[in-house]
């Protein structure tokens, strides 16, 4: 991402390895709870890719065609927030408060498109490392900014290789494992 200047966001899981750079101590717990990825981070990361990780924003907002953009990992009040279609009372009136048109948000791994009193969309792409839709299939969106529409992909990996490398790397990881098989 750095090398082809992509425009990203901080998630939850670059926040958790940030996290265990503040406080080394934690990092049993973390791996115990998130996965052991957070020793093959510190393996291969360099000083350069933690900095990156740093400068990221939590949010960001972008116009695109007269359209005001807002992408965030969780939600735009809170990283973590689980934002789906069942649960709108929770979030609905604060979503409502934003002056943006599309809000682009993840960390549910479930592709979701909801339309507010047709005025704003919201939209998650799902997950290309950890689809959580039953599909099996890396999950993504493809937003056409000409003229502002959009269409949900999905994409076949090899999934034998994938299950072979959290087995490898990661093998009492039964929560990422039952995604996969």
């Amino acid at each position: 991402m750095i090398k082809k200047k992509a425009t990203c966001i901080k998630g939850n899981h670059d926040r958790i390895l940030l996290k265990y750079l503040k406080n080394k101590k934690k990092i049993k717990f973390l791996a115990s709870k998130y996965g052991n990825s957070i020793y093959k981070n510190l393996e291969n990361l360099e000083e350069k890719h933690i900095e990156y990780l740093k400068s990221l924003p939590r949010t960001l907002s972008i116009s695109i065609n007269k359209k005001k953009i807002l992408i965030a990992h969780g939600s735009p009040w809170k990283s973590n927030f689980y934002f789906y279609k069942n649960n709108k009372s929770r979030w609905k009136k604060k979503i409502m408060r934003y002056n943006k048109d599309i809000f682009i948000l993840g960390h549910t791994h479930h592709p979701m498109k909801v339309i507010l009193d047709d005025k704003k969309i919201i939209l998650n792409p799902g997950s290309v490392g950890q689809p959580r839709d039953n599909s099996q299939k890396a999950c993504w969106l493809l937003l056409n900014v000409k003229t502002m529409s959009f269409k949900f992909m999905k994409t076949f990996y090899n999934k034998k290789k994938l299950i072979s490398q959290i087995r490898k790397y990661d093998p009492n990881n039964k929560r990422l494992l039952k995604y996969f098989i």
